[in-house]
């Protein structure tokens, strides 16, 4: 493919890397991975949003509770030739190419 997204809720930490590997195998030389992620470490929330994301991590809606900047760009550093990542609030907006 010539582009690839993936938003919401990626897989906790230890399988970021891996889906990484998984999707760069169906890009194009000059393909283009992209997508948002929500942060749950390392990160300021009021306590309502707080709350919330310790629930939705309860309840696997999300799996987010260990997941901070420094990790996802450590996974894409790993499988892309270059990669760019803006914080929005818990939102980590990505786009890394093969």
């Amino acid at each position: 493919f010539g582009s690839v997204s993936i938003n919401g809720n990626l897989p906790a930490n230890a399988k970021k890397e891996q889906a990484f590997i998984h999707l760069a195998q169906f890009l194009k030389p000059d393909g283009v991975l992209f997508g948002a992620t929500l942060l749950g470490k390392d990160i300021k929330l009021n306590p309502f949003a707080k709350g919330l994301m310790a629930l939705y991590n309860q309840k696997g809606i999300f799996g987010n509770q260990d997941d901070s900047y420094d990790a996802l760009e450590s996974a894409l550093a790993a499988n892309f030739s270059r990669y760019e990542i803006r914080q929005v609030g818990t939102a980590a907006i990505f786009t890394a190419w093969k």
